[in-house]
């Protein structure tokens, strides 16, 4: 199979077989298959005798097989090494799995991290093929219940798809690949693009009823709504540009192509919307359709929910902002609980191959993870150190250490001890008793060179565990499949041990392997996700105190943001969802999707605040002017998550119910929260205003031919 660089399995495992003087590795299994039941049973028990075959190759009844694949290293450059891996994995399964069903082993069980790499891809895959199709299906019904025009249906759905194209299209061109962080660039992508295209479309219907002219109609909407959907986007870009500074690649690529996406997504919508409208028919051209429809049927449940809010913002302010306060100190007590943690196979259902694979491997044999020490000679000088019997068993002495670890996680520690007490053995007529480190520097010695001598493949497998100067050996464990959190917490005790031990002026031991690496770079990942989330909150505050020109009211403003940041904490920590390296993303989110209508809400307001200087007043056409729109995004995005919750893949699973969560987070802030605060503070609002004011006449700053 390509990539394959060996296969281990108790067919081609080398038996060490001995004499007076001289030591030969033989077949445990020979070309020919034996018939005979005498010699098969031999050969089991000779397997069963050998610890290195144990609950490795063979399961202790020696009912269950395994073959160990090593697959090579990648060792070009970092961007084609990724690449290469992503497809190495998937042939790799490919092939395995097309020989397994050749052989008739189609209820093999399959384990280790290339294959989980493999489903993950290929589940992500489907996911995006199943529930594309019903999420555009689910827009389009609901745009069309909105704007029951061909115009309000295919332009948001139109720069949705381009902008998430344009998006997917410059990871490509710059050689990236979709990461498991990656995937949420195209829903974070569709989430600012529809937001801004409802909310020009929805103000230009608005406009319709007392603007005649089209032209004059499209220049209107888009010197209303461009300002504040620039201003939403350019906050949001600040807020996901954060991530670059996260120590962690992929997330840094997510920081910044997610900027773009939604940089992007506001030019598709601010150059395409507006160039369709404008060579459209006026929307009143039909009595029952288009703006008359929009007004009167399509906007009908929303002005009535706006209604309710609009009372009790008005008659129950302090009531329902003291309930806010109450309710997001119990849910921001539950961030304290968040437990940071990623098990990789912990996403995949009980039922999956993934699942079933690990479950059974590890039940039956051992870890499918391996955890590795490096053990090092201070001095490279001192050649064939590790040759001493003392040094042997110091090494011998950790393997039992790690064999007894209280986590029950770790098993068949491996190192060049356990040849050597092989060799020995294998000397002295197989006798039990002599499994053990010889005596003397001198007979390891003598052993070892056997070993070598007993042909090329010895010398090979004797690379895999020490170095030809004897100055630095391996020590490698089987680990099951266990939490970063717990791996994490198993290398401190290593190290702790390592440090009490291997302190001495001779050897030193590290702490090295695959697992031990993923679970430093989690935390790593987690601990530089808070300084990016600060850094977001931080670049956003000082962009809406730019933005209202006001420190106050753009302090005021970022009330609404904090709240589905907080809310969507505080569910995970109350339910138990851990923080892991997909969840860890879903901060960034929220405070992006929450400015997005705290600033087209804070906007409208300060625009209707100019008309009679009155708070409440403001307060009330404001929302009732942005805040259907802001209902109908957050209808849509809550749909097309709520659909990608029925994934199979439990990372696709969380990510839709934690950014249904935040969508409704956000929209409590920004319809009831975030405008109580408004007029509970009663902030000043210099008369100027960035944007176009709306005058008595709407024609008024037209220029007239």
């Amino acid at each position: 199979v390509e990539y394959i660089d060996s296969v281990t399995s108790i067919t081609n495992f080398k038996d060490l077989v001995g004499t007076a003087d001289t030591l030969e590795t033989r077949p445990l299994v020979p070309d020919e298959i034996p018939e005979s039941r005498e010699e098969l049973e031999r050969i089991r028990e000779r397997a069963l005798s050998n610890r290195a075959i144990v609950n490795n190759l063979v399961s202790e009844n020696g009912k269950i097989a395994s073959l160990v694949l090593q697959i090579f290293d990648v060792t070009m450059g970092k961007e084609a090494a990724k690449k290469a891996d992503n497809l190495m994995d998937r042939r790799i399964t490919a092939a395995v799995r097309r020989i397994l069903d050749e052989e008739g082993l189609e209820h093999a069980h399959i384990a280790g991290m290339a294959f989980v790499r493999a489903q993950m891809a290929e589940m992500m895959g489907q996911d995006f093929k199943r529930f594309l199709p019903p999420t555009f299906i689910f827009v389009f019904l609901l745009l069309v219940v909105m704007f029951r025009t061909v115009l309000g249906v295919f332009l948001p759905i139109f720069t949705v798809t381009l902008s998430v194209a344009w998006t997917l299209a410059l990871v490509a061109l710059s050689g990236k690949t979709l990461t498991v962080i990656s995937t949420a660039l195209p829903p974070l992508v569709l989430v600012s693009t529809i937001g801004d295209a409802i909310h020009f479309i929805s103000e230009y219907y608005e406009d319709a009823h007392h603007i005649p002219d089209k032209h004059q109609l499209t220049i209107r909407t888009f010197a209303y709504v461009a300002v504040p959907c620039f201003l939403t986007s350019i906050t949001t870009m600040f807020g996901y540009a954060a991530n670059y500074t996260s120590p962690v690649m992929p997330v840094k690529e997510f920081g910044i192509f997610s900027a773009i996406g939604v940089g992007m997504a506001y030019l598709a919508t601010m150059t395409i919307i507006p160039i369709a409208l404008n060579m459209a028919r006026h929307p009143q051209h039909k009595k029952h359709t288009g703006a008359g429809a929009y007004k009167e049927e399509g906007f009908r449940l929303y002005k009535a929910v706006l209604r309710g809010v609009e009372q009790l913002n008005l008659r129950h302010r302090k009531g329902a902002f003291l309930g806010a306060i109450l309710i997001m100190i119990f849910l921001g007590s539950g961030i304290a609980e968040i437990h940071i943690d990623t098990n990789m196979i912990s996403y995949f259902k009980d039922d999956s191959p993934v699942k079933r694979g690990f479950d059974f491997i590890e039940g039956k044999l051992a870890g499918v993870n391996t955890f590795n020490v490096d053990v090092h000679v201070n001095d490279p000088n001192q050649e064939n150190l590790l040759k001493e019997p003392r040094i042997l068993r110091k090494i011998e002495k950790l393997q039992k250490f790690l064999e007894n670890d209280p986590s029950g996680a770790v098993s068949q520690p491996f190192s060049i001890v356990d040849i050597v007490k092989a060799v020995n053995k294998a000397m002295n007529e197989d006798q039990e008793e002599y499994y053990k480190i010889p005596e003397t520097r001198q007979a390891v010695a003598q052993y070892i060179l056997l070993l070598e001598m007993a042909g090329d493949d010895n010398a090979e497998m004797l690379e895999n565990w020490v170095d030809y100067t004897y100055t630095r050996a391996k020590v490698a464990a089987r680990v099951n499949t266990i939490g970063s959190s717990d791996m994490v917490k198993l290398t401190k005790r290593v190290k702790k041990y390592l440090e009490e031990e291997f302190n001495d002026e001779e050897v030193h031991a590290t702490v090295t392997g695959q697992v031990v690496l993923f679970a430093d770079l989690v935390h790593l990942l987690l601990n530089g996700q808070i300084y990016s989330i600060l850094l977001a909150f931080s670049l956003v505050a000082v962009c809406m105190m730019l933005v209202f020109r006001s420190f106050i009211l753009g302090a005021i403003a970022m009330i609404p943001n904090i709240i589905p940041i907080v809310v969507t904490l505080g569910i995970m920590g109350w339910s138990g969802i851990t923080l892991n390296v997909a969840t860890v993303m879903i901060s960034c989110v929220a405070l992006g999707i929450a400015v997005d209508g705290t600033t087209h809400y804070y906007t409208r307001f300060k625009k209707e605040f100019q008309i009679d200087q009155d708070h409440d007043k403001a307060m009330s056409r404001a929302l009732h002017s942005v805040g259907p729109a802001l209902i109908f995004t957050n209808v849509i995005v809550i749909v097309g998550f709520s659909i990608v919750m029925l994934s199979n893949f439990k990372l696709t699973f969380y990510f839709g119910l934690l950014m249904c969560i935040t969508m409704f987070g956000a929209l409590w802030g920004d319809l009831i929260v975030g405008p109580i605060a408004l007029i509970l503070f009663r902030p000043k609002i210099a008369r100027e205003v960035y944007a176009v004011e709306k005058p008595a006449d709407p024609l008024s700053t037209i220029p007239k031919e």
